[in-house]
């Protein structure tokens, strides 16, 4: 489990406020064909359980605050109880009714706001209660989803670091992978971005790449290592009217947010 755990840590943060309902996203209950599908649920899940530890992490700092509210009534409550028993303990009549009459209408008001302290506590319980069951079922889920995902050396779907040679222009490619073809998007810096179409075919990776503004602008031939984890090959450009390199060679590292660790 551990090979695949990494996949889905290509998820985190957006997507969901903090009024995440217990149950689960309607569509956790469908089947996930491809492993893109899988991956885009294991973002909203991700992004479910960062939300709802934010949650719970604030519950805890209310939750906190409150027990000291009750230790703080408990004290003056306990303070009280023992000033009027003192009173009313004394022989005879020589008593500051007045007082007394304060002391038990202060008595009584910290019993109400004690009551109510020991009210909000309960409810922060068990507020604290439904988010650990949230995150219990939303971990759940992952593990299961992580299941399913093929090994790194069975899908290249995710994100992969590029780098091009002379030069050394990087950027990233994102892959979907469905049986033996290759499409995705691509970001490279200088602002260049476009599409990816290809085939991998016995850890022969093909993949064209598609300019948005250019259209084909160059063909990329490499090999994916054994571990599914890197690419390494040379690339053809098919514009050379400008004198610049027509080949040179590229690599791909899988980024371990969206693929898988290597232990």
């Amino acid at each position: 489990m551990r090979a695949r755990s990494a996949q889905y840590r290509v998820v985190c943060l957006a997507v969901l406020a903090l009024g995440v309902c217990s149950t689960l996203p309607a569509w956790t209950a469908v089947e996930l064909v491809r492993p893109e599908e899988t991956l885009l649920a294991l973002y909203v899940l991700e992004t479910q359980i960062e939300m709802e530890t934010q949650v719970l992490a604030s519950l805890g700092g209310f939750y906190r605050d409150n027990q000291d509210e009750r230790a703080r009534f408990f004290g003056r409550l306990e303070s009280l109880y023992a000033a009027l028993e003192a009173v009313l303990a004394e022989p005879g009549e020589d008593f500051d009714a007045d007082e007394l009459r304060r002391r038990d209408q202060e008595l009584e008001r910290l019993e109400k706001a004690q009551a109510l302290a020991w009210d909000e506590g309960r409810r922060l319980r068990q507020r604290m209660l439904d988010a650990k069951n949230r995150l219990a079922l939303l971990r759940a889920k992952v593990e299961e989803l992580i299941g399913s995902l093929p090994s790194a050396t069975e899908s290249m779907t995710g994100y992969w670091d590029v780098v091009f040679v002379p030069g050394g222009q990087r950027g990233v490619f994102f892959l979907n992978h469905s049986v033996a073809i290759l499409t995705g998007e691509y970001s490279l810096e200088g602002g260049f971005r476009g599409s990816v179409q290809g085939t991998l075919i016995d850890q022969k990776v093909v993949l064209h790449r598609i300019d948005s503004r250019l259209g084909r602008v160059m063909d990329l031939d490499g090999t994916l290592s054994a571990d599914g984890l890197s690419i390494k090959g040379v690339w053809r450009r098919f514009d050379l009217s400008d004198g610049r390199q027509s080949t040179g060679a590229w690599s791909a590292t899988r980024r371990p947010a969206a693929g898988r660790s290597s232990d």
